[in-house]
């Protein structure tokens, strides 16, 4: 006699939100090559400074003369990413109207999603620390208007202006929750719905409404480390991107039968890197 029923379908449950590729360029250039390293040359804004010479100087010493001296980035490919299961013949015989299969596959990729998340996430706050362009919030703990305004400032002195692309504010849900309180429904404040025109400069399908603060469209998700919200130049910015991510292996599912166990076994595997790149498009809020 079996002891209880099971339930006619499998309940996924919940699952995390994945929004950091948004901020990365992604590459293919090292899939079906020989290599695991792609290196990007990156100058900086001030390179060259322009001479001021007289016809004096220019006749006895001739031109200053300069060289390109860009910085090496480099994009390393990292370790395997993967994740396995195994699903036997008993589990399929006693409850062959599950999707066992279908589940496991499921929850394998959203398992590999969650950790490209947290590496980029990682890459992204490495990056802007590096970079340099830091606030702290102005109330310790809570994320406002203002603090978004003043790391905007940090970056324009960069020349990491707003022009014409919304930057990503990557915000934890507490954080979503300060910006809701501080601005609240009101009319006249930039917590409105973008303009289709507007989603279209972003990539962003059509469909979607993505409110924006202070010119950044807010990407809420867990990931988002504790007391800290990152803003980031969209890599459509004419000065961006400010991180690439590198496939080596996309996403690739692969089974097989393991008879000796009465199993079949699947495999969800990738391989990837990531850098950031223009680090001063990256600003961080602390203590928020």
């Amino acid at each position: 006699m079996i002891p209880y029923l099971i339930w006619h379908e499998i309940n996924l449950g919940s699952h995390r939100r994945q929004v950091y590729l948004r901020a990365c360029e992604q590459t293919n250039m090292l899939i079906g090559v020989a290599g695991h390293t792609i290196y990007v040359p990156v100058l900086d804004r001030d390179e060259f400074t322009a001479q001021a010479d007289s016809e004096n100087q220019i006749d006895e010493n001739g031109y200053t003369k300069h060289k390109l001296s860009p910085e090496e980035v480099k994009i390393y490919i990292g370790d395997v990413i993967y994740n396995a299961t195994k699903i036997s013949d008993i589990l399929r015989e006693d409850s062959p109207t599950l999707g066992w299969v279908r589940a496991s596959l499921q929850k394998m990729g959203e398992s590999v999603a969650y950790r490209i998340e947290q590496d980029i996430e990682a890459a992204l706050f490495a990056g802007g620390v590096l970079g340099g362009n830091i606030v702290g919030a102005a109330t310790a703990g809570v994320l406002a208007y203002n603090d978004i305004i003043d790391v905007k400032a940090l970056m324009s002195a960069d020349s990491y202006y707003y022009m014409g692309q919304y930057f990503f504010l990557f915000i934890n849900p507490e954080q979503e929750a300060d910006l809701l309180k501080e601005l609240g429904p009101t009319a006249g404040t930039d917590w409105a719905q973008v303009r289709s025109v507007d989603r279209t400069k972003m990539g962003q399908p059509i469909a979607g409404f993505y409110p924006t603060v202070a010119q950044c469209v807010p990407l809420v998700t867990e990931v988002q480390r504790d007391n800290w919200a990152m803003v980031v130049i969209p890599p459509t910015h004419p000065f961006g991107p400010a991180c690439i991510f590198a496939w080596k292996r996309p996403l690739k599912t692969e089974s097989w039968r393991d008879p000796q166990y009465g199993r079949d076994v699947w495999l969800l595997s990738t391989r990837y890197g990531m850098k950031a790149k223009m680090v001063e498009g990256i600003g961080l809020i602390s203590n928020c």
